[in-house]
């Protein structure tokens, strides 16, 4: 049971489900464990979160294969990483949907938080790094 609550496989109810049979449902059941920490505090919030990420990241690598999917799947993790103050967890995730480059939004989203993970940690020089790449390689998505 300990190991099918990491994976985020188990429902509010102590159920064990079986795992999604593809990549979408992998993903739409790990934003399904997100959206139950919305309204909770503390541990439980943090909990729960904790079993979003590990969805997201079984997700990636159950689809590896499937770039466009193992990209978003990194993407949603990293960003919980992000907010529970988990950076360094949450920047191997945005490096490695950098480096997947299925989809370009994804991608620039992804170089743009590895800037503003270099900057809160006063590496300016590598926030720049993140930042022009982002403004070279992914132009036509910018606002004008």
């Amino acid at each position: 049971l300990g190991a099918l609550l990491v994976l985020g496989l188990v429902t509010a109810h102590g159920t064990a489900q079986e795992p999604p049979g593809d990549a979408k449902a992998a993903l739409a059941a790990a934003g399904k464990i997100q959206q139950e920490a919305r309204g909770k505090r503390g541990e439980e919030r943090t909990a729960i979160l904790e079993r979003a990420v590990a969805a997201f990241d079984r997700a990636a690598k159950d689809f590896a294969a499937d770039k466009v999917a193992s990209q978003e799947a990194l993407y949603r993790g990293a960003g919980i990483l992000r907010g529970l103050g988990r950076n360094e967890d949450a920047r191997l995730r945005y490096e490695r949907a950098v480096e997947l480059n299925a989809v370009r939004a994804n991608t620039a989203r992804s170089m743009l938080e590895l800037g503003h993970l270099a900057r809160r940690r006063s590496d300016v020089a590598g926030a720049k790094e993140w930042y022009e790449r982002v403004a070279t390689e992914f132009a036509a998505l910018l606002p004008a």
